[in-house]
This record gives structure tokens, C-alpha cells and sequence, in this order.
């Protein structure tokens, strides 16, 4: 193989590994389910109910947007059960009694159902 060529192939390789990262680094910052998966743990070791609730709708969120349909729907059930227990915590716990444990139940079961 001449100089020359040597040359090339190794300007070309430096050309596809540039290419590379231009095009693989953007697509890992795309993902935006597992960092705020990280802020849920955070709120969930010191925030209340509520802040869970809340926190929780955002990580089902972030699955949407990251269109991963089933984390979607297990932090829409995480979310349906911190909700509950926020309004339980507020003194709504009536809602229990007005079938706020079908609720749950019926979540679960469409959940396993899939």
C-alpha cells in the first residue's frame, strides 16, 4: 500500500469516527426516562406524597416523549398509586371508600394484561 493511500484510509477513518459521534452522541442525550427516573428517586427519598405524585406523572412523561410505551404505562400506574396516597395523606381518604382501590386494581389488571 502506497503512502498516499495510507493516508487516505487513515483520513477516512478519522472522518467516519467524527461522523460517529456526531451522530450517536445526540441520540443518547435523547432519552429523557432514566434521568427523571433519577429525580423521582430523589423526591421519593424525602418528599412528600405529593411531590411523588407530581414527580412520577413527569417520569410517565419523559417515557411518552421517549416513546418507550411500556415504562410509559408502568409509571402511569406508579403515578395512579402515589396519587392516591397523596390524596390519602390529605385527608381525601373517602375516595378509598368511593373505589379508589378499584381504581388500582383495574390499573394493575390491564397492566398484566399486556
Amino acid at each position: 500500500m502506497s503512502l498516499s493511500r495510507e493516508r487516505d484510509t487513515g483520513e477516512l477513518m478519522k472522518l467516519w469516527s467524527v461522523l460517529l459521534a456526531m451522530i450517536l452522541v445526540p441520540l443518547a442525550a435523547c432519552s429523557k426516562g432514566p434521568a427523571a427516573e433519577k429525580r423521582y428517586e430523589v423526591v421519593a427519598h424525602g418528599g412528600t406524597e405529593a411531590e411523588k405524585c407530581a414527580e412520577a406523572g413527569k417520569v410517565a412523561d419523559a417515557y411518552l416523549s421517549d416513546g418507550d410505551e411500556v415504562a410509559y404505562r408502568r409509571w402511569r400506574l406508579e403515578k395512579t398509586v402515589a396519587c392516591l396516597a397523596a390524596e390519602s395523606d390529605s385527608g381525601l381518604s373517602g375516595l378509598m371508600d368511593a373505589g379508589g382501590g378499584e381504581v388500582l386494581e383495574d390499573a394493575a389488571e390491564n397492566l398484566a394484561k399486556e
